[in-house]
This record gives C-alpha cells, sequence and structure tokens, in this order.
C-alpha cells in the first residue's frame, strides 16, 4: 500500500514537472515571438539606410535564427504553417532589400514587414493561450 502511494506521488510531480517545463517554454516561445514583433517593425527603418540593403539583411538574418528556434521547439502544425509563409516572407524581403532603394521597394518591404508583424502577434496570442 505505501509503495503504491510513494509511486502515485512520484507519478504526480514527474506530471506537474512536465507541465511546469511546458509552460516555461511556451513562455519563452511566446517571448520570442513578441521580439520577432519588435525586430520586423525595424526592418523598414532598416532599409531606408540606403547601405545596399545591410543593416536590413542583419535583421532579416536575426529573424531567419529566431524562426528556426520556434519550428524547432514547436508542436501546433497552425503555426508550422504560419512559419512558413512567414519565411516565404522573409526570402521576399532579401530580395527587395539588396536592390536600390525606391518608394516601390520602400513599400514592399512595408508590406512583407506588416506580414511579419502580424504573424509574429498570433504566434504570440497563439502560445499565450496555450499555456
Amino acid at each position: 500500500m505505501t509503495r503504491k502511494i510513494l509511486i502515485s506521488i512520484g507519478f504526480v510531480i514527474a506530471l506537474l514537472s512536465v507541465e511546469v517545463s511546458a509552460k516555461d517554454n511556451s513562455d519563452q516561445l511566446s517571448q520570442l515571438a513578441e521580439k520577432q514583433g519588435k525586430l520586423s517593425y525595424t526592418l523598414v527603418t532598416a532599409y531606408k539606410k540606403k547601405d545596399n540593403g545591410n543593416a536590413a539583411l542583419d535583421v532579416i538574418k536575426i529573424l531567419e535564427s529566431a524562426h528556426s528556434k520556434l519550428k524547432s521547439n514547436n508542436k501546433n502544425d497552425e503555426i508550422d504553417n504560419l512559419l512558413a509563409y512567414l519565411d516565404i516572407c522573409l526570402k521576399d524581403l532579401k530580395v527587395v532589400v539588396k536592390k536600390p532603394y525606391s518608394r516601390l521597394n520602400s513599400q514592399r518591404v512595408s508590406d512583407l514587414t506588416a506580414s511579419l508583424l502580424e504573424g509574429s502577434l498570433y504566434i504570440q496570442k497563439t502560445l499565450k493561450k496555450h499555456t
């Protein structure tokens, strides 16, 4: 009888620690998504520096790195699909920021940045909802 109680207590402790670990992971991913949104907002400013896109490319590299981290720690198919779309936006941004600065290219950067920002906010809300 005592053995069963000890095993049950051990099992409950193990379940609670897994739940706390999952919550911590979701919190970290949510914070990462929030940083992604803030970073994507800086892309327009970085592109306007007219430095052949170097500042914007640096921001894009950071965003790509964080997307990889989100992908590897995510278990939600909806978020995976959204991250795939956001990766396409980042690839398009890479192409546009390498082009000479123009109003049209600036508008493209703004549009793609808006997609990144919205996607990051959605990921953040989704992760917070599941914590």
